[in-house]
């Protein structure tokens, strides 16, 4: 009987990615990429925007008790720095202080590298008067459509912890949000604004 010998073949190698390859998987990696930073973008400014009426919520909270010990919105008065602000008067409800800024108190879309970054909420300046600085809040009648804070600008001169309508800042996608009188907080477009109110109903 003859014996047979078998000679296996060496497996074969795959052949390795050439460079048109290579650059083709480059290529659909990078439009990926493309594609999905639009929408992580998007995705984190609504988050930031989600986050910053959550903050208005938390001062509408402690303007809320303020108003229920006091009787009367806090106010503030450039010309008579012996007048608390607004911003200083409800910060024991809040569980803040002068001494550190804390997230709540500012919109996560503002800049904080900008020396007013901390007005970048401010108070309806066309709430009050000189003869009448503190208002009661009964006197608002409209309460869920009159406006208490609001996203502002908060760079250039003359920075104030209160404002009107000219300084809303359209920072969000959903446009600006808002503070209310009853206590909610929303955000508007610009055309849903009009709808809502900056001074007292007669």
């Amino acid at each position: 009987m003859s014996r047979t010998t078998d000679h296996q073949q060496p497996p074969k190698r795959r052949a390795a990615f050439t460079l048109i390859e290579l650059l083709i998987v480059i290529s659909i990696i990078a439009l990926l990429i493309g594609l999905l930073l639009p929408a992580l973008s998007q995705a984190r400014k609504s988050a930031r925007a989600g986050a910053c009426l959550a903050n208005l919520r938390q001062y509408g909270i402690a303007f809320s008790l303020y108003t229920l010990d006091y009787q009367k919105l806090p106010h503030e008065d450039d010309k008579d720095p012996e007048v608390i602000c607004w911003f200083d008067a409800v910060m024991p409800y809040m569980g803040t202080s002068r001494d550190f800024v804390s997230p709540i108190q500012v919109c996560p879309e503002v800049d904080q590298l900008a020396p007013a970054f901390i007005k970048g909420y401010r108070f309806n300046s066309k709430l009050e008067s000189n003869s009448n600085p503190f208002l009661d809040p009964d006197r608002i009648l409209a309460a869920e459509r009159t406006i208490i804070l609001f996203d502002a600008e908060y760079t250039g001169e003359g920075i104030s912890f209160k404002g009107r309508d000219k300084k809303v800042h359209y920072r969000h996608p959903g446009g600006a949000n808002l503070l209310l009188a009853d206590w909610h907080a929303e955000s508007q477009h610009k055309s849903g604004l009009k709808r809502r109110l900056w001074k007292l109903q007669r």
